[in-house]
């Protein structure tokens, strides 16, 4: 017998005669619906378990490899079913952060949470974008806030998994976000899906947030304004549906008047809504924001798609 690549060559030839000798293999059965002209990873019944849509399985899954809204987020079939943004300056969150307490990363912390959260799932229509300033508050505060300053992480819902709504783990993802200089979720890792950064300040985040020529209605939270129980009765009833919502909180410093101004200069639909007379921690904030907006604007199922029935094998 031959040696070295002679010998590889040789076995390659015996294994290709024993191939032919087989009888002919049986074809394998779908598995979404029991056909036997197709495989699974063709058929027009299987259900995406990562974007929840048809005709592809969870591996051949391309969602997320851009940043029009499609592909970053998850919306049901329900046709108010919209966009929910939410945008919180962190003036004082330093970017090379280290304990959650420094600048008041855990307010951030516990804003994601609140967004991107409810019992047993995520809202895969809704995300939150963190922008940190790193500056010293009395600088900041004592003299003119730059809108342009700081750099911005965002988390998607429709794209982020495995996170945990503790403070721990969302610190953990928030560092990989700002890590992420521009990234898109398909160029990244597990830990970093559905997280990029975006430079800029609240300049930069805004004109990402406008990127896309979508109608967007700006809720702006306010002592002074509506209720946001009317306003929200008063979007439900739009026609044609709203197609995306941007809030804009404040942290435990509040907003500075520049960056409201610099909100003004976009263009969309203003309402300045109130909560109460209390001032309200931002995370609770958003809480209510998402319970009025589900009450009488739209709620999503718990599970957003179901596999047809004629794709379950008994």
């Amino acid at each position: 017998m031959a040696h070295g690549p002679g010998l590889k060559r040789e076995l390659g030839l015996l294994w290709a005669e024993r191939q032919k000798q087989r009888p002919p293999k049986e074809p394998s059965e779908c598995y979404s619906c029991g056909s036997k002209e197709h495989l699974a990873r063709d058929c027009p019944l299987s259900v995406c378990h990562f974007c929840g849509r048809t005709g592809h399985l969870a591996r051949a899954c391309q969602f997320g490899q851009t940043l029009q809204i499609g592909d970053q987020f998850i919306l049901c079939e329900d046709e108010r079913c919209c966009v929910r943004r939410f945008l919180m300056p962190l003036h004082q969150a330093p970017l090379d952060f280290e304990d959650i307490t420094t600048g008041r990363v855990d307010v951030g912390c516990r804003s994601v949470t609140a967004c991107l959260f409810r019992s047993e799932s995520y809202r895969r229509n809704s995300e939150i974008r963190l922008t940190f300033s790193a500056g010293d508050a009395k600088v900041a505060w004592e003299k003119q806030v730059d809108v342009e300053r700081g750099t911005t992480a965002v988390l998607t819902g429709g794209l982020v998994r495995g996170l945990r709504p503790d403070e721990a783990s969302v610190a953990m993802r928030l560092r990989a976000a700002l890590s992420a200089n521009q990234r898109t979720a398909g160029q990244s890792g597990r830990l970093e899906l559905g997280l990029r950064s975006v430079a800029g300040g609240l300049r930069g985040s805004l004109q990402d947030c406008f990127a896309h020529d979508v109608e967007t209605v700006l809720l702006l939270l306010d002592p002074d304004g509506l209720d946001l129980e009317d306003v929200a009765k008063t979007l439900g009833r739009r026609e044609p549906p709203i197609r995306q919502l941007l809030v804009l909180l404040g942290d435990d410093k509040g907003l500075a008047p520049e960056e409201l101004q610099e909100v003004m200069n976009f263009s969309a639909e203003v309402h300045r809504i109130s909560l109460g007379p209390d001032m309200l921690l931002g995370s609770h904030c958003i809480v209510l924001v998402h319970h009025y907006l589900d009450r009488y604007l739209h709620t999503c199922p718990t599970k957003l798609f179901e596999v047809p029935a004629e794709a379950q094998l008994l």
